[in-house]
């Protein structure tokens, strides 16, 4: 994916933010349909969640099976299900500011 534009529908920008918020922790389906659609929730929003993490996989090359880094994976069982994101530490920004920071002193 890196030195590649890929553009992302608004909906599927805002769960990669949610996500890459909780990289490393599950975060419910719930919580994710709370996030995304509030009140507006339709009682069909646990399908579309699944559909927007099928094409975020999609578009970002991600791996589905929780392996560790570059991975969004379903976690959890049906009554807590959710996904978590998981991303190495040199592909945040702000850790490699950090990493880069210590390293100058």
């Amino acid at each position: 994916m890196e030195g590649r534009e890929v553009r992302l529908g608004p909906k599927l920008v805002d769960l990669l933010a949610i996500l890459v918020m909780e990289s490393g922790h599950a975060v419910s389906n719930g919580r994710l349909i709370d996030l995304l659609w509030g009140l507006t929730a339709s009682a069909a929003a646990d399908v579309t969640l699944r559909s927007h993490v099928a094409h975020l996989r999609r578009k970002l090359g991600l791996r589905g099976d929780g392996g560790g880094a570059d991975g969004l994976a379903a976690v959890g069982t049906n009554a807590d299900a959710g996904y978590r994101l998981d991303l190495a530490p040199d592909q945040f920004d702000v850790r490699i500011f950090e990493r880069r920071l210590a390293e100058g002193h």
